[in-house]
């Protein structure tokens, strides 16, 4: 078996993720000059697990998704399917499990509506997976 590549892993992970209609998605940056209510997804590889003569074993990475709109119930909807889809979810090998590791809860952003002249709000979910290196 051939090591996942970053790109690879990234895609397979973002995959899982389940779309919602109505909420725009974007990868690692909402789009400039765009309104809520979005989903954004960042896939981070954040750590490896080496052996004593530092060879990489093991690869961990997170998965963000930030979750902005107009109200706390839509944003909770939202994040439930998030978590009912992708909480125990299985990228298959030689991936581990993904887990529920943050959630914000809902707070005001520094995003204010142009219309409005209110803050939006958001709710931020990390989840970590784990794949073998080698």
């Amino acid at each position: 078996m051939s090591a996942i590549t970053h790109m690879e892993a990234r895609r397979r992970v973002l995959a899982m993720v389940p779309a919602c209609k109505g909420w725009k998605r974007y990868e690692d940056v909402a789009q400039s000059g765009k309104d809520p209510p979005w989903i954004v997804l960042k896939f981070i590889e954040n750590q490896r697990m080496t052996t004593e003569s530092l060879a990489v074993t093991t690869k961990l990475a997170t998965l963000e998704i930030r979750v902005v709109g107009d109200t706390a119930d839509g944003i909770g909807v939202i994040c439930d399917k998030m978590c009912d889809a992708l909480q125990g979810a299985w990228p298959g090998r030689p991936f581990g499990r993904i887990v529920l590791d943050v959630d914000s809860g809902v707070y005001a952003s520094e995003l204010v509506s142009t219309t409005t002249n209110l803050p939006f709000l958001m709710r931020v979910l990390r989840f970590r997976v784990s794949w073998a290196a080698c």
